[in-house]
């Protein structure tokens, strides 16, 4: 397993990987009350009437009131895409008191755990 964390706002930010055969298994979470928000699953395979190209689609669920799936989706995708495997995110990610001033400066954060990662799976 791969644990990366940084912090923003005095709570941390953190992602665990986790192979599973060629799949990867990501968890994201942090702030003050880490929680499952939301769920995405990537899947890269053989387009259906193309088997010999490959396509990206996607499953996502989202509990109700939750914004995670919004930082999760392009984090399966830029994954998946780059591992050529089926990733699952999950993610839940919560701030007391946070305004969408805040959000660039969270996903640019998570973005460079998701950096890091691909660095060390590459590796």
């Amino acid at each position: 397993m791969i644990s990366l964390q940084n912090d923003y706002k005095g709570f941390p930010l953190r992602l665990d990987a986790r192979r599973m055969g060629q799949d990867l298994n990501i968890s994201i979470y942090g702030g003050k009350i880490p929680h499952i928000g939301g769920v995405v699953m990537g899947i890269m395979g053989p387009a259906l009437h193309e088997p010999d190209r490959m396509t990206y689609t996607e499953q996502v669920v989202s509990l109700q009131g939750h914004k995670d799936v919004l930082l999760a989706r392009p984090i399966a995708e830029q994954l998946a895409k780059a591992m050529r495997c089926t990733v699952t995110v999950v993610c839940g990610i919560h701030y007391p008191d946070i305004q969408p001033a805040d959000f660039p400066e969270i996903e640019q954060r998570v973005n460079g755990l998701v950096t890091q990662l691909i660095e060390k799976l590459e590796s």
